[in-house]
């Protein structure tokens, strides 16, 4: 009985290790057909050009009507852009990006029933441009050539005399252009650096240029100053946590040919130019955002008068917080 039940079994394992053997050859021959389908596929092909940017608009308004404290009622608006086109293939890479931002306010005093004209509290746009050829297929390090130009759109009046003009289209503007290396470590941040920089300052615009004191670090009558300096342009770009989103760009320059000294005697020739810009957003729903912006600028040559009513070099800074609409691509 025991060598019938185990004969039974051998032929059962038997008929299983067939099976099992049949399928394994057929599951071999589907993969390598379907291996085959595969290598007939056209090959994805990476987009040479890509492009994306977003839209904020924020509006804000405070009425007062019998108001005991004092104050002022107050309507203001600012709109910020940001749009990029970039190339890339092989080890070439073109970054191109426009950031522009503008913003007014307009105060009434109901104390003495008087409607104070519309001023401008932001007013901005840059244009950059970068080139970059890789030093090899997978290296962090490219040669680069870099051009920046930045000025505002309109004119700019003085809060305190509507009538007096203080700034203007490409009154002032800056031109970088640089040759250079980037260094890009991570996907959202990329350094530029070079040890030759060009600079070009302009004013174009008769009234401001023509002051005995010049402007923006012009002197009386000098459209264009040039400057000749080492820079280092850093961009970090991330989606922080979900939905928080932070821009934020540093531009560093050395002025090379400086060999003037402050009223102290002190060389002026060690001081660096600083801009800071940084914007942060915070989508709550798919159109509306929380948006906080950062702006801050050092420049030795731009003499602003003090609280003491001393003119000197000061650091500038613009910040302003809101809420509204956005849109994104």
């Amino acid at each position: 009985m025991f060598f019938v039940l185990s004969n039974l079994m051998n032929a059962q394992d038997s008929t299983l290790n067939t099976k099992i053997s049949e399928l394994e050859k057929e599951k071999s021959k589907i993969e390598t057909e379907i291996n085959e389908l595969k290598k007939q596929l056209p090959v994805p092909v990476k987009p040479t050009w890509t492009f994306k940017g977003n839209f904020s608009a924020n509006i804000g308004q405070t009425m007062l009507s019998n108001w005991a404290a004092g104050g002022f009622s107050s309507f203001n608006f600012q709109a910020i852009g940001h749009a990029e086109a970039n190339y890339e293939k092989g080890r070439h890479t073109w970054l191109n990006s426009i950031d522009a931002r503008i913003g007014f306010v307009k105060n009434y005093d109901p104390s003495k029933d008087v409607d104070l004209p519309l001023f401008k509290n932001a007013d901005q746009f840059l244009i950059s441009s970068t080139y970059n050829y890789s030093m090899s297929e997978k290296s962090q390090w490219s040669y680069a050539f870099l051009m920046n130009f930045g000025s505002q759109f309109i004119k700019t009046w003085d809060a305190n005399n509507s009538e007096l003009l203080v700034s203007d289209f490409f009154a002032p503007a800056v031109l970088n252009i640089s040759p250079g290396l980037t260094w890009k470590p991570k996907s959202y941040l990329t350094v530029f650096m070079t040890p030759a920089s060009g600079q070009f300052n302009f004013v174009y615009n008769d009234f401001l240029i023509q002051r005995a004191e010049g402007a923006f670090g012009n002197k009386q009558n000098q459209n264009i100053r040039s400057e000749f300096g080492a820079r280092v342009d850093a961009i970090f770009e991330k989606e922080v946590i979900k939905n928080l989103s932070l821009r934020s760009r540093l531009q560093l320059f050395n002025n090379y040919t400086r060999s003037d000294r402050d009223p102290s005697g002190n060389t002026r020739r060690w001081n660096v130019d600083i801009t800071s810009q940084t914007d942060i957003f915070y989508k709550i729903t798919k159109s509306i955002a929380l948006n906080f912006s950062w702006l801050m600028i050092y420049d030795d040559d731009i003499l602003i008068t003090s609280k003491t009513g001393e003119k000197r070099p000061i650091l500038q800074i613009r910040e302003a917080f809101g809420i509204g609409f956005t849109y994104g691509f």
